[in-house]
């Protein structure tokens, strides 16, 4: 499982959005869009719009899915943590 904020995927929030793989990622982060939508947080409609606007151009949709998919592999499984660099590694 990986966590992403809905800020990191474009969104104006930090609302943290939990799922095991990029696709169910992304349709989580819709759903929450079109769920703050319905409770009448305008601060969403921007993002909705984005979204709109990318599944009706593809090129828009291939450069927010390459943006998504490389902070999305960046991110670490839940309960794996960043392994430090050698050289930042504390003697023992």
């Amino acid at each position: 499982m990986k966590k992403m904020t809905c800020r990191q995927m474009g969104g104006p929030c930090d609302a943290v959005i939990e799922a095991a793989t990029p696709e169910e990622m992304m349709s989580k982060g819709g759903q929450h869009i079109t769920d703050m939508l319905a409770q009448g947080d305008t601060t969403h409609q921007e993002a909705k719009q984005m979204m709109d606007e990318a599944q009706q151009d593809p090129a828009k949709m291939e450069a927010w899915r390459n943006q998504f998919m490389q902070t999305y592999n960046s991110l670490p499984e839940e309960g794996e943590s960043e392994a430090m660099p050698a050289e930042e590694t504390p003697a023992v």
